[in-house]
């Protein structure tokens, strides 16, 4: 190789390992500041995911953990509450024609696939909610996301790694 061609090559090895080490920064920041809701195994998972996943992780912002299943069903309430009054609005119908029902079979499947993430307690307090209560917590999907933060993490990385796919293959 040239000389040339060797500090080139050296350049770009500097400015790789610099941006390793600068990654390597904001992932120790990103625990830091998210320490609260990230158990041990979801920072050794982060620290162990590829640069690109770590990257997508970070720039998802903050990472939220419910730890309590009955605030985190009364939230998904309020939130699907509000989405029916705002459609109920621009609609200029009753709030009654965008609230759904859940069915009996689909609450109990979803208690059985969420029972690992609340207690009996939690799955007797949905099982008691109206059928349009019961709707708004099961429609927002499983508890894992909202309770475990190394399925957060992965969730993050997967769906970052999804959209950057469907942008590629859109240019």
């Amino acid at each position: 190789l040239s000389s040339s061609s060797r500090a080139a090559s050296m350049d770009g090895e500097y400015v790789a390992r610099k941006k390793r080490e600068q990654l390597e920064r904001e992932v120790e920041w990103f625990i830091t500041d998210n320490r609260h809701s990230l158990n041990d195994a979801a920072i050794n998972m982060l620290r162990r995911m590829e640069e690109g996943d770590q990257r997508r992780v970070i720039t998802g912002g903050s990472i939220v953990i419910c730890k309590n299943v009955g605030t985190l069903f009364e939230t998904r309430i309020s939130q699907g509450r509000a989405r029916e009054q705002e459609l109920a609005e621009k609609a200029g119908a009753p709030h009654s024609r965008f609230a759904k029902q859940a069915v009996e079979e689909d609450v109990r499947q979803w208690i059985a696939s969420n029972s690992r993430y609340m207690g009996e307690k939690f799955a007797e307090h949905l099982a008691a909610m109206s059928p349009e209560d019961q709707w708004r917590v099961i429609s927002e999907g499983s508890l894992r996301e909202s309770v475990d933060p190394c399925a957060l993490l992965e969730s993050r990385a997967k769906r970052g790694k999804e959209l950057a796919d469907d942008l590629v293959a859109v240019f």
